[in-house]
């Protein structure tokens, strides 16, 4: 973890409905809704995580219909594509 990043608060998270979602999950939905589209290496620094820990979020969510892909990139810092993920209509409009 960075320690120059701070964590964000698990309570101050939104409640996206009836969803059943671990904080982990919550924290990423939250941060897709203020980045916008993004990748999971946005998202990781936004939250001080590593890579991995976003990835397998990202993958459950993306299961559960909360997200969809949005598009690729090449990052400018790998010079690898990468998935932009953005919240499905459903998150959105909860």
């Amino acid at each position: 973890m960075n320690p120059s990043v701070k964590q964000r608060p698990v309570r101050g998270l939104r409640p996206y409905g009836r969803l059943r979602l671990g904080n982990s999950q919550r924290q990423v939905l939250d941060t897709i809704l203020e980045l916008g589209v993004c990748h999971n290496k946005q998202i990781a620094r936004c939250l001080g995580w590593e890579i991995h820990r976003v990835s397998g979020r990202v993958s459950e969510l993306r299961d559960l219909g909360l997200l969809e892909r949005a598009g690729a990139i090449r990052s400018s810092e790998t010079n690898r594509r990468v998935i932009l993920w953005k919240l499905t209509e459903t998150v959105q409009n909860d």
